[in-house]
């Protein structure tokens, strides 16, 4: 596990950037009125997995996380998400790196809906 975050996060020694790292750093405060209100189906079909288990739910929805996010159609990023907050603002942080800008870039155009016209379904929430 350690050399595949090692691998995803470090530039080939020829390419310009060699020993440096992209980083992104989001806040993403929630809505949980609005996340609750259209009950779990519809929370599994945003997320593109189950809650029970995190199973990836087959067919996923287009709109949904794990499709939006999808590390084999953008290349990969080391992630990982921390919850914040008090009990009146709540939210995640997500942090991903990597050893390029574009798996990043390619991430955040699909969750905005650059590529499809279809934004990832979580940001309805936040």
């Amino acid at each position: 596990m350690k050399q595949e975050r090692l691998a995803v996060s470090t530039p080939v020694a020829t390419l310009t950037g060699a020993g440096g790292r992209m980083l992104l750093v989001q806040r993403w405060p929630h809505d949980a009125g609005a996340w609750e209100a259209p009950g779990m189906a519809a929370q599994e079909a945003a997320m593109g997995r189950t809650n029970a288990d995190s199973v990836d739910l087959d067919p996923r929805p287009t709109y949904s996380q794990v499709a939006k996010t999808d590390q084999d159609t953008f290349g990969k990023v080391f992630r990982r998400i921390m919850p914040y907050g008090t009990v009146s603002e709540h939210g995640t942080t997500f942090v991903g790196f990597c050893a390029g800008q574009q798996p990043l870039q390619a991430m955040q155009e699909s969750t905005a809906g650059f590529r499809d016209g279809v934004r990832d379904a979580l940001a309805y929430y936040t």
